[in-house]
C-alpha cells in the first residue's frame, strides 16, 4: 500500500470564513466545495508528510498546520498589509528554514516557512549585523521583543540570531564585507554574548526585566552599542 494523499481537516460551522486567508494570502485555489466542506489546494507538487512533534521548534507552541512557501517575505507582507498578527518571527532557525507562525480566522496557529537555501539573501552580512545588534543594545528593544512575541524566550532567541543567521567567521561572503579591525571586534564581541548567555542559563532563563539586570547581560549590551555605534560611523 502507498499514501497518495495527505488532507488536514479543521473544524469550523463556517468554512467560508477562511477564504481570504487561504486564497488571498497564501494564494490557493479552492478545487471542491460542498458548503459543509470547502478544500483549498495548490498545483505545486508535494511530499506526503504527517509531523508528530513535542513543540513547534525553539521553544514554540506545536503549530496547527505548516505551510512551506517560495517567498515567506512576500507572504509576511502580505500577511502584514491584512493586518494579522505576527505570533512569533520571522526568524531563520537552526534547522535551515526561515519562517513566521500566524493564526487564521479559525483561530488555527499555522507555521509559514521557507528553506533558507531556496531564498535569496534580502540583507547583506553588515546589514544582518547591524540589525541584530540593533536589538542585543537596546533593553527596550528587548522588552518590546518579548511583549511582541511572548511565546519565544527573547534572550535565547537573539543570541540564536547572532551565532546562527549573523556571525559566520569561517564563511567567505562574512568575511569580504568586513576589514581585518572589525572581525577582530566583532570576534571580541562574540566572547561578550557567550558570557552573557552562559549567565543567562546560570540564572534559570530569567525574563527579560530581569536578564536586563545580569552584568554579564549589561556589558554585552555596552558592547553591542560600542560595535553599532563604530559600523554606523563607518558609513558602510
Amino acid at each position: 500500500m502507498k499514501v497518495q494523499r495527505i488532507v488536514a481537516n479543521i473544524p469550523t460551522p463556517n468554512p467560508a470564513e477562511a477564504d481570504h486567508f487561504y486564497r488571498e494570502i497564501l494564494g490557493l485555489e479552492v478545487v471542491m466545495d460542498h458548503g459543509w466542506i470547502r478544500t483549498y489546494a495548490s498545483d505545486s507538487q508535494m511530499t506526503v508528510q504527517v509531523g508528530i512533534a513535542s513543540q513547534g521548534g525553539s521553544d514554540t507552541p506545536v503549530p496547527d498546520l505548516s505551510v512551506e512557501v517560495d517567498d515567506v517575505e512576500e507572504a509576511l507582507r502580505r500577511v502584514k498589509a491584512a493586518g494579522i498578527a505576527i505570533e512569533y518571527g520571522p526568524v531563520s532557525e537552526p534547522w535551515g528554514v526561515r519562517r513566521f507562525f500566524v493564526r487564521d480566522p479559525l483561530g488555527k496557529l499555522v507555521n509559514i516557512l521557507q528553506h533558507e537555501e531556496a531564498q535569496s539573501s534580502v540583507f547583506s552580512s553588515r546589514e544582518q549585523l547591524r540589525e541584530c545588534l540593533e536589538i542585543l543594545s537596546s533593553g527596550e528593544g528587548q522588552l518590546k521583543y518579548e511583549a511582541d512575541v511572548p511565546i519565544a524566550y527573547v534572550p535565547t532567541e537573539i543570541i540564536c540570531q547572532f551565532f546562527d543567521e549573523t556571525y559566520h567567521p569561517d564563511a567567505p561572503e562574512f568575511l569580504n564585507e568586513f576589514s581585518s579591525d572589525e572581525l577582530r571586534v566583532i570576534a571580541l564581541f562574540s566572547g561578550y554574548l557567550d558570557i552573557a548567555r552562559e549567565a543567562v542559563e546560570t540564572n534559570d532563563y530569567p525574563p527579560v526585566r530581569e536578564v536586563l539586570k545580569l552584568t554579564q547581560w549589561r556589558a554585552m549590551m555596552k558592547k553591542a552599542a560600542e560595535l553599532l555605534e563604530s559600523m554606523n560611523k563607518s558609513g558602510q
